[in-house]
């Protein structure tokens, strides 16, 4: 896990329905100096985000209710120029993940890993990036 020095800007919201891995993201993000916001829902995570303007924004893609993607394009919607960098997280196979980030709704797509930390040193070091749409592997330690 990468030592950092948050900035005020430094908020993120986790919408993941996944309730022990949801926990383990924002345990993890909030040991790197993040302020973390979660929500278990994809309407909650845009209430959320529309309130709170963070700077990144990580949306499980399978989420009951309103998808990933559908409060990905809401947030877009609503912010417009002032939306965060929005994030796709999701266990679904590399090709599915693949037709995500090439629909634009995500400045990143990242696989769910079992190493949460190094999954975390990944949304970490988003922001600091100069290329959207980036898709990474899956990693099962």
């Amino acid at each position: 896990m990468q030592n950092r020095t948050p900035s005020v800007s430094d908020t993120i919201v986790i919408a993941e329905d996944n309730g022990p891995y949801r926990k383990l993201l924002r345990i993890a993000l909030s040991q790197m100096g993040f302020s973390v916001h979660d929500t278990a829902d994809g309407r909650s995570a845009v209430v959320t985000t529309l309130a709170l303007r963070p700077s990144l924004v990580v949306l499980d893609i399978c989420m009951p209710g309103l998808s990933g993607v559908e409060a990905a394009r809401q947030i877009r919607r609503d912010l417009a120029e002032g939306a965060p960098w929005l994030v796709a997280l999701s266990a679904l196979d590399p090709t599915r993940l693949d037709s995500i980030r090439q629909e634009g709704d995500f400045d990143v797509v990242l696989a769910k890993t079992k190493d949460i930390y190094a999954l975390c040193d990944e949304i970490a070091a988003l922001p600091a990036q100069s290329y959207p749409q980036l898709i990474k592997p899956v990693v099962i330690r």
